[in-house]
């Protein structure tokens, strides 16, 4: 005779429960995401001015901890820009693209192999390290289990646009000194006899058509600070109120370079600029105070000035010390450039020391400007 067995709610629960979970599998089996690389900036068919700095940066998407990566590559043309041979989930690279042509693919492969769970010897893992070591002995060799991800875009490089911008320049003649037991060296150049202004840097940013927050080429410019002299007022950049003479401030060194490229020239090096500002030194003749030839915390009123306010030294050059301070052109060590200069938030002005600082060239102050150098 046969028996009937009624179904328990516990039974119940436990074939809902397993339901349930294959069904969940099956929908992740359908959903599940392949692993890729993606280059996130610049954007495909993105317009560069040529000689811009600009920032490459990507990521690895979709790979778990059973993915073993061998090797990332980032190229521009036929250029490598970088090689890793770990995993990372993003990366970033700097490219100059003066050198370049007018039309460039930039492209990102990932080598990796999918090792599944069941794949792995738990017990003893002789076979991944003898497969790891095979990898980096002959990454050329055709391996049917090593897999790519690849990614590209091309971007077009472009001139610069033409300048309205009027810049006072001073010539300098190749010259061979000694200025305080220090050799100075330089050779012809005319560099700018006032510094950059909100207005001038403004016209700049526009025209290279940066983005609102002060990027290009995803590289910062410019900190749009409270204490910055210029706005983004939704249609483009223009100087706040009464400050269109004033030095532009909170410039990064990226930024204060591009602007000099853009005019056909660079920032000055930390010699020229050390040459063009000694002649204002020592304090003598009609200069009997530093009042007179600079702008400081005794007498500033807490900000910067208009350019040109006060007695420039015997080459004609305004505010090489006082006002703003000036990024220069040099690395002072892997991640810092030169700034020179007192500004107008320094205590004093020492007839025998024209400030020597440095920062990162990301890095920007509220006090520190620029001027231009372009070599003849």
């Amino acid at each position: 005779m046969a028996t009937s067995i009624k179904s328990s709610p516990i039974v119940l629960l436990i074939t809902t429960c397993l339901v349930l979970l294959l069904h969940s599998c099956e929908m992740k089996e359908e959903t599940k995401l392949h692993p890729e690389i993606v280059i996130t900036n610049p954007g495909n068919n993105t317009k560069i001015i040529k000689g811009s700095t600009i920032k490459i940066t990507g990521q690895l998407k979709h790979f778990s901890q059973y993915y073993k990566i061998h090797r990332i590559t980032l190229t521009a043309g036929d250029s490598t820009l970088m090689k890793k041979e770990e995993y990372v989930p993003h990366f970033t690279c700097l490219l100059q693209t003066g050198h370049l042509t007018d039309k460039l693919q930039i492209s990102a492969q990932v080598r990796y192999t999918n090792e599944k769970p069941e794949d792995k010897n738990w017990n003893y893992f002789s076979v991944r390290d003898q497969y790891e070591k095979y990898v980096k002995e002959d990454t050329n060799k055709n391996d049917t289990d090593t897999l790519q991800a690849n990614a590209s875009i091309t971007i077009k490089l472009t001139g610069n646009p033409e300048t309205s911008i009027n810049m006072d320049l001073v010539s300098f003649s190749p010259d061979t000194t000694i200025v305080e037991n220090y050799t100075l060296i330089v050779d012809s150049m005319q560099m700018g006899k006032y510094e950059v202004t909100n207005q001038q840097y403004s016209k700049f940013m526009n025209l290279i058509q940066a983005d609102s927050a002060g990027f290009y080429g995803n590289i910062r410019y410019i900190y749009l600070t409270n204490s910055t002299g210029i706005i983004h007022n939704g249609e483009g950049f223009v100087p706040r109120e009464g400050m269109d003479s004033i030095p532009v401030v909170n410039v990064t060194w990226w930024g204060a370079n591009s602007f000099c490229q853009w005019m056909g020239g660079r920032l000055p090096t930390d010699n020229e600029w050390y040459y063009a500002s000694k002649p204002n030194y020592p304090y003598g003749g009609e200069i009997s105070s530093p009042d007179q030839v600079a702008w400081y915390r005794k007498n500033s009123e807490g900000a910067p000035h208009e350019v040109g306010q006060k007695i420039p030294n015997k080459y004609g050059m305004y505010d090489m010390n006082g006002n703003v301070a000036e990024w220069c052109l040099d690395w002072y060590n892997e991640s810092s450039k030169i700034s020179r200069g007192t500004h107008w938030q320094s205590k004093e002005i020492d007839p025998a020391d024209p400030r020597r600082a440095y920062l990162p060239p990301n890095d920007a102050g509220n006090y520190l400007g620029f001027r231009v150098v372009i070599p003849q």
